[in-house]
């Protein structure tokens, strides 16, 4: 079963009893509303108040412009009601729900879990999405197989969450079952900890880990901690009318499977980039034999298979551009698997994977054509690496560069500056790839000029550098 996929008929069956009752509201044709109602208050203000928070799967500003499942979603609401978003974001869902409570929005729309206790406190609309609660471990840390396997792992959970709230109901079967919470993460940053073995497990939604896994592949799913749960947007208490409003357009939207192509853009494309198995660099092992190991593994096989097709793409452009060609072919693994046709869910394309913007500044025509988006890639590392202060060393500048080609120059900089009020050397790899993880904390990105970042920029980096070497290393026992 597809956990992330919409459950069309038992989303038709409660919304069934509505449409017997009022009129279908379509995604383009909404009803004129009566006075004094949210709804209506949405329509005098021309604004529709979301409150959400920073996360791949919900709202998330990147490079590439602001992305996410519940972005996207929100966005065609805000279309058929004819009028533009504000979104508040909030760092945890329990700052989510405390501004749910305080009225502070119209709508939260944030991978909320319907659970019997929040239902007593908040109005959920329809259901969009099933998930289930899945403990997540660090690859290379003992698994556990079950609850009771819990009490001997060290468990870090995002406090006043479903998961919380689940663990409270097992605490009673299983004595001396015991987790730490953080007040301050949220479960995407919880994941990054478990990777980083700041712990040895937690819980959280099998969505999230989904898209998470990918950006942090010694994460391991262990178990499922309950069964099916419902993920629904919270509503106002008082207006019935907003509230058939959107149902009606729920169910308009599964009808026409505009909800399942949204799905299907986040979660449906979520199969691993045919990459070569990914071999996880063990904690004492260097990074020379990891990069070596690599080359033995896998490489062999790709540079056969692809690398060799498109090598004269990379050279070309890496002499133009003076870079190494190594490098860029790396990138290219990284990006798409050197996969000329590559498309992300967000509409990134080509080989380099560049955003249709981009393109347009790089006079790229085709971004599906694998020596326009080699080329175009070059030139914007060139650019990058040009922009780049004259205080960074010459040996440091193609990590400062491949940073800002992920999350782009304007967070490069607020890494900088921060790195500099926190008593860190900004132009030095290892010191920034300690500041550049903060970024994706509010109480830091806050006060910079760029804001947050969700991406994980540092794995990025270092990945596209194994592979590199894991390069060098194959042509060079190529020709020996």
């Amino acid at each position: 079963m597809n956990l992330l996929l919409t459950n069309t008929e038992k989303f038709k069956g409660r919304m069934l009893y509505r449409l017997m009752f009022g009129v279908l509201m379509t995604a383009s044709a909404p009803s004129v509303v009566e006075a004094g109602t949210v709804l209506d208050d949405i329509k005098q203000q021309n604004k529709l108040i979301v409150l959400t928070r920073s996360a791949p799967t919900t709202y998330v500003e990147t490079s590439q412009g602001t992305q996410g499942f519940e972005y996207d979603l929100t966005q065609r609401l805000a279309e058929a009601l004819n009028v533009e978003v504000e979104y508040k974001v909030y760092d945890t869902e329990q700052e989510l729900l405390s501004a749910v409570a305080n009225g502070e929005g119209h709508i939260a729309a944030a991978g909320l879990t319907r659970t019997e206790q929040r239902e007593e406190e908040y109005n959920f609309g329809p259901t969009y999405q099933t998930i289930r609660q899945q403990v997540v471990c660090r690859r290379d840390a003992f698994l556990p197989k079950n609850v009771n396997d819990l009490k001997k792992v060290n468990l870090l959970i995002v406090a006043g969450s479903s998961y919380e709230e689940r663990l409270e109901e097992l605490q009673a079967r299983f004595p001396g079952l015991t987790w730490d919470v953080s007040e301050e993460l949220a479960t995407e940053q919880v994941l990054q900890k478990i990777s980083e073995g700041y712990s040895d497990c937690t819980i959280a939604d099998s969505n999230i880990v989904k898209i998470n896994q990918r950006n942090y592949p010694k994460l391991q799913v262990a178990f499922s901690l309950n069964k099916d749960q419902e993920l629904a947007w919270v509503l106002p208490q008082t207006d019935e009318k907003l509230e058939n409003f959107v149902d009606n357009w729920f169910v308009a939207l599964t009808e026409n499977a505009e909800l399942d192509e949204i799905n299907d853009r986040y979660y449906g494309s979520l199969k691993q980039i045919e990459h070569v198995k990914q071999i996880e660099k063990p904690e004492f092992e260097s990074q020379e034999k990891h990069s070596n190991t690599l080359a033995k593994v896998g490489f062999d096989a790709l540079f056969q298979k692809r690398l060799s097709n498109y090598r004269g793409h990379f050279e070309a452009a890496a002499d133009k551009y003076d870079l190494p060609w190594e490098l860029l072919a790396a990138q290219a693994f990284q990006e798409s698997g050197l996969n000329p046709k590559a498309v992300s869910p967000q509409g990134v394309k080509g080989m380099m994977m560049l955003t249709k913007e981009t393109a347009r500044t790089l006079n790229v025509a085709d971004r599906t054509n694998p020596q326009q988006s080699i080329e175009g890639a070059a030139r914007y590392m060139s650019n990058l690496l040009n922009q780049l202060s004259p205080d960074i060393p010459k040996t440091e500048r193609p990590f400062f560069a491949l940073a800002a080609y992920n999350v782009g120059i304007g967070h490069l900089h607020d890494a900088r500056e921060l790195a500099k009020k926190l008593g860190k050397n900004p132009n030095i790899w290892s010191e920034l790839k300690e500041v550049l993880p903060l970024l994706s904390e509010r109480k830091y990105a806050k006060s910079l000029k760029f804001g947050l970042i969700n991406n994980p920029v540092v794995h990025y980096v270092e990945r596209v550098f194994t592979y590199s070497k894991a390069i060098e290393r194959f042509i060079t026992g190529k020709r020996s």
